[in-house]
């Protein structure tokens, strides 16, 4: 169908895009049904919805084995929920490995499927050039997918490349402004880049458009305990739905309720969340116990962890040979 309408409107087709075309494989309503739900909840960004993503790709994948979309997606929902700290590693690392193998064996081509093989890379494997590859390839096959290019911005704007983040970031919310992950994704590269102003403006949009878009939050609240304006990330983060994760005990300890952020330290966050908990540590100024929780999530590949090179919420640490000596394990690219 789709070749045919090109053709009709005389619309260029590259070799490339033709073979993709004809190649392309026939999926069952059902198994697209549940495909679609599980592409929801994943952009709805909670842990309750997460999970919904799981369980809906996981059936669409029963459904239908070979279809490729499905098994990306739920290497994807289990990698995002990993780095949002709503899964442990030990749960997620495997089902992300399996489907984005999957997802590339049925279609080498499918963006998708590059881009879940690009996180396995970043997030497992520490493999920075080859995660880059991976996501330049999804990105040139379809360069307008936040599945694909939303994750790769991400990814350039916590390798230090902020500027080719926020160009990426700022195509994706004139796609789809209404999207609060992808005005969540631009707040979060405005950040690393030191731009707060315009990193607060696409925060805040993006939870008008989610309250409980919770990687949104967790970002803008950083943002404010950085200005110093505590009361400010109060009122962004300190809900029911968040009060069992570490950026609202970094925001405890920062006001003071110190046996409030210990609850959360040692609560069950710190299996999903070592990262959180050294920043916890941090704000209550225990810094022997910050790296060891640092060291903890270098020392488990924690999600995003190659992010503390430029992470504004590490600035108090910088300075420290401990934190240098951990970033320099990571052996990013210079």
């Amino acid at each position: 169908m789709a070749k045919a309408i090109v053709q009709e409107i005389r619309t260029q087709v590259t070799p490339e895009e033709s073979a993709r075309m004809a190649g392309a494989r026939g999926v069952l309503p059902a198994a697209h049904e549940e495909y679609l739900l599980g592409r929801y909840h994943f952009w709805q960004g909670s842990g309750s919805d997460y999970k919904q993503a799981i369980d809906h790709y996981e059936r669409a994948v029963q459904i239908q084995p070979d279809y490729a979309a499905a098994h990306a997606g739920l290497s994807l929902a289990w990698h995002v929920s990993e780095a949002a700290g709503f899964s442990i590693p030990t749960a997620a690392r495997e089902p992300a490995r399996a489907g984005a193998r999957k997802a590339l064996e049925l279609d080498p081509n499918l963006p998708e499927a590059l881009s879940a093989m690009a996180a396995v890379q970043w997030f497992q494997d520490w493999d920075w050039a080859g995660a880059e590859r991976s996501y330049r390839r999804a990105a040139d096959l379809d360069p307008n997918s936040l599945d694909v290019c939303g994750c790769y911005i991400v990814f350039l704007f916590m390798m230090g490349r902020s500027a080719e983040a926020i160009a990426m970031a700022d195509h994706f919310t004139s796609i789809d402004p209404l999207n609060p992950a992808a005005q969540s994704i631009y707040g979060g590269a405005l950040h690393f880049a030191g731009k707060d102003d315009a990193a607060i403006s696409h925060l805040q949009r993006s939870l008008e458009l989610d309250a409980l878009y919770y990687l949104g939050a967790r970002e803008l609240a950083h943002i404010y305990q950085e200005l110093g304006r505590p009361q400010d990330a109060v009122t962004v983060i300190d809900r029911p739905e968040f009060r069992s994760l570490a950026a609202v005990g970094e925001l405890y300890a920062r006001l003071g309720r110190r046996a409030d952020a210990m609850k959360i330290a040692e609560g069950p966050t710190a299996a999903s969340d070592p990262q959180g908990v050294a920043l916890i540590y941090f704000a209550l100024g225990d810094k022997d116990r910050g790296f060891a929780w640092l060291t903890r999530a270098l020392d488990e590949r924690q999600a995003f962890i190659n992010g503390i090179a430029f992470d504004p919420a590490f600035k108090g640490v910088r300075s420290d040979p401990r934190f240098q000596a951990l970033v320099k394990r990571l052996k990013l690219p210079k």
